[in-house]
């Protein structure tokens, strides 16, 4: 009976040895676990740069309803980068694999100066890059139905010279196109219009005889009419 005790008491404490040591190690892993975590997520130490790219500038002035001139920055010593004060319509893009941040888009935004920045993130100095957004036009301007008949051409037979008269209510820029059948641009003009009637003169200098149609683009709206060349 002796030895029987001995050997219960002997088996005893090496599995509680055993549960000891087992413990100790789980408690060694999880605490390696975690100190690997929080170097991931530390601060890049450092002073962060921003390197702006790309053939659009930082400060641009450009017509509601139209895109801007892409351009981007690229930073180093930092983990990413964000952007403020963009009008609507313009986005920051950031692509964390190529450290980029690529400022586009189509200006939906009202007429006004739109101060933009963008900052880098993640590093013990970040870098700070400003521009400007000048948007012109405005979309408070409500405009008025569009109706061919504020687009007029007269004569509409284009036997010589003919007047262009276009009416509107607000000011900003346009492009007026005078496209045959084909759809090949005849004419290509930029112009300035202002609130009321604008007239504008055209030839039918090396137009051959057929069907045109006269098409007017601006912020707001298209207007299109028909022409013909005898």
């Amino acid at each position: 009976m002796g030895e029987l005790d001995g050997s219960v008491v002997s088996s005893s404490s090496t599995a509680s040895s055993s549960s000891v040591t087992s413990s100790s190690s789980v408690s060694s892993s999880s605490v390696t676990s975690s100190s690997s975590v929080t170097s991931s997520s530390s601060v890049v130490e450092g002073t962060a740069t921003l390197t702006k790219h790309g053939t659009g500038g930082s400060s641009q002035t450009v017509e509601s309803g139209s895109a801007i001139v892409s351009f981007y920055y690229t930073w180093t010593n930092a983990t990413g980068a964000t952007a403020i004060g963009l009008p609507e319509g313009v986005t920051a893009t950031v692509n964390a694999s190529e450290s980029t941040i690529t400022i586009e888009g189509t200006v939906t935004a009202s007429a006004g100066d739109y101060n933009f920045t963008v900052t880098t993130t993640g590093a013990t100095t970040n870098a700070i890059k400003t521009g400007k957004i000048t948007v012109e036009g405005s979309s408070s301007i409500a405009p008025i139905n569009v109706t061919e008949s504020r687009l007029q051409v007269i004569p509409a037979m284009l036997w010589g010279n003919a007047i262009v008269s276009l009416d509107v209510n607000y000011a900003g820029s346009a492009t007026m196109r005078l496209v045959d059948a084909s759809g090949k641009v005849s004419l290509l003009r930029n112009l300035k219009v202002l609130p009321g009637a604008n007239e504008f003169n055209i030839s039918r200098d090396a137009l051959t005889s057929g069907v045109y149609f006269l098409k007017v683009n601006t912020a707001y709206e298209q207007l299109q009419q028909k022409v013909i060349v005898p």
